[in-house]
């Protein structure tokens, strides 16, 4: 079993976009932010529906208190390390007894599926790599709207801690379906002080939770997905 981690993002030599940045893209448009939010993830969801599928395409927002059942695993989990502790405010909010969740639940929508890499050429679908890593990728959904930079935005706003947790079911290359999941934070930049200057080094504020493989993170997959979504309490998926 893959015990999910906390990995933050160092800027590579050639320079990358900084977290502030991704949070400047919504700018401050003229109504509230929970109205953008709900136009940004409907419009999410209404791109990704699966136009032949046997159920119609749903879309629900459902905020709730995490039970006191599974708020342990969210501490055990969820807990940053102690070098990063300072800049992933998660880690504070785990610990409260009071840990609101508010999720936007779709059905009846292909998911985020395509290589899980941003280093990999996408010969098909590239949905996780637009959503999950990359920023201000067009979408080519026929008839979508917008940037999936721009939506992305809204949502790290609308968490106090900057913090969203990804749950998907997709259909794999092999035409099986399989869940994925992984965290990403918005931060602020910083620099980390090591011993010496040369072991020290600035970060972009952009933080991944899952399966570290070095220099990036992979989702959790397939049962082990399911099995840590479920003791967080999220909203399980049916086997088809």
């Amino acid at each position: 079993m893959t015990t999910p981690q906390w990995w933050s993002q160092p800027f590579p030599p050639t320079g990358a976009i900084a977290s502030e940045g991704i949070r400047n893209q919504l700018g401050r448009p003229p109504v509230d932010p929970l109205t953008v939010f709900v136009r940004e993830t409907a419009q999410n969801s209404w791109d990704a529906r699966l136009r032949d599928a046997p159920v119609p395409t749903t879309y629900r927002l459902h905020l709730t208190t995490v039970a006191p059942t599974h708020r342990p695993n969210w501490q055990r989990l969820l807990s940053p390390p102690v070098e990063t502790e300072a800049h992933l405010g998660v880690g504070r909010v785990v610990r409260t007894p009071n840990l609101r969740l508010l999720s936007v639940v779709d059905r009846g929508t292909k998911g985020l599926g395509g290589p899980t890499r941003a280093d990999e050429l996408a010969t098909d679908r590239k949905d996780w790599v637009s959503f999950v890593l990359n920023v201000g990728e067009k979408r080519d959904t026929d008839q979508g709207g917008g940037t999936y930079g721009y939506g992305k935005a809204v949502l790290y706003r609308m968490s106090k801690v900057g913090t969203i947790l990804v749950y998907s079911r997709t259909q794999e290359t092999d035409g099986s379906i399989a869940s994925r999941l992984i965290g990403i934070a918005l931060g602020e930049s910083f620099n980390s002080r090591a011993r010496t200057d040369s072991d020290s080094r600035p970060f972009t504020g952009r933080h991944w939770w899952g399966d570290v493989q070095g220099d990036h993170v992979e989702p959790l997959r397939g049962h082990e997905a399911d099995t840590v979504a479920r003791g967080l309490g999220l909203q399980p998926f049916d086997d088809d």
